[in-house]
């Protein structure tokens, strides 16, 4: 019976070439410029077995290419699993598979009140290699409904120049989990979120010579409120602090916090606009693991404006 069967077939080819910043009071990502390309096909089928349980899954290639790694990523991947929904308001899913030359699996649970109110849980653990993440560093950055700018890998707000450059180029075991509740009323909806991450070389088989683990400890809450029927406003405020050590000995401290807000007009259906402010306090405490790794405290402000055009 094909009825039960769903299908995705995706492609991407992202190209981006980027610049380190210059002068000796900037922060630094790590290297100099470098040219980075992502290519991607991906399949996604489903086959719903019964009214409440349905079989996933994905297979697919990948290859990254970055001018300053010793080697290319260039792997085929898959992961298969079961989605269930025991009722109208109550979705889980679980999937295991093998990327970047380990196994990884995942589990997400959502739970909706009759008010509206939702509970997410979800956890991954996953093979990621660094040439990934570097990628990632240049393309995770997205808008929520609201407009406000986040890391499409936990969804919490952007905290500023990501970490993950700063590790070198290695294969480690990335570990999440993540938990956000969500209050909708007619005209304010609240949402929070909590994670914590961990980022392990030091595992069998994958990593050998100097090991770097990072454990990250974060949240935000944002309010937003639809001040007419075209016009929202929005305020959230994160925390994050990633603590780092090496060889098992020396440790970082990382803490960032950010401040928005900002105001959204939905101009029509199809476009919006939006403008507002943020702040962003980084402190960054104990040795350097790479000489190029920035140390002490900086603060950004940003004023922002948006156009974004839905087709």
């Amino acid at each position: 019976n094909f009825d039960r069967l769903s299908w995705r077939l995706g492609a991407e080819h992202a190209e981006t070439r980027v610049a380190d910043g210059a002068g000796a009071n900037t922060p630094r990502i790590g290297g100099s410029s470098a040219t980075y390309r992502r290519d991607t096909v991906e399949l996604r089928p489903g086959w719903s077995l019964t009214r409440q349980v349905a079989a996933i899954g994905a297979v697919g290639h990948a290859r990254i290419e970055r001018g300053d790694f010793r080697e290319d990523l260039s792997e085929p991947f898959w992961n298969a699993g079961l989605r269930l929904t025991p009722s109208e308001r109550t979705r889980l899913e679980f999937a295991y598979g093998e990327r970047y030359g380990g196994s990884n699996w995942s589990s997400s649970g959502t739970a909706t009140t009759e008010a509206g109110t939702s509970f997410t849980l979800s956890y991954r653990e996953a093979v990621e290699n660094q040439a990934l993440q570097s990628q990632n560093g240049l393309s995770f950055l997205a808008r929520d409904a609201s407009g406000q700018i986040i890391d499409t890998r936990t969804g919490l707000a952007y905290v500023g120049r990501d970490p993950s450059f700063d590790q070198g180029d290695r294969t480690f075991l990335s570990k999440t989990l993540l938990a956000t509740v969500r209050i909708p009323w007619p005209r304010d909806t609240l949402q929070f979120t909590a994670q914590h991450a961990r980022r392990d070389t030091r595992f069998a088989g994958i990593t050998t010579g100097t090991a770097r683990d990072d454990s990250t400890l974060a949240a935000a809450g944002s309010w937003e409120r639809r001040l007419t029927q075209v016009i929202s406003s929005a305020a959230t405020l994160s925390y994050a602090d990633t603590r780092s050590e090496q060889d098992g000995s020396a440790s970082g401290d990382t803490r960032t916090w950010t401040a928005r807000v900002g105001l959204s007009w939905d101009i029509n259906e199809t476009l919006r606009a939006g403008a507002g402010i943020a702040h962003l306090r980084r402190d960054v405490a104990g040795p350097r693991f790479q000489p190029s790794e920035f140390s002490g405290s900086y603060d950004e402000n940003v004023v922002f404006a948006t156009l974004r055009k839905t087709f």
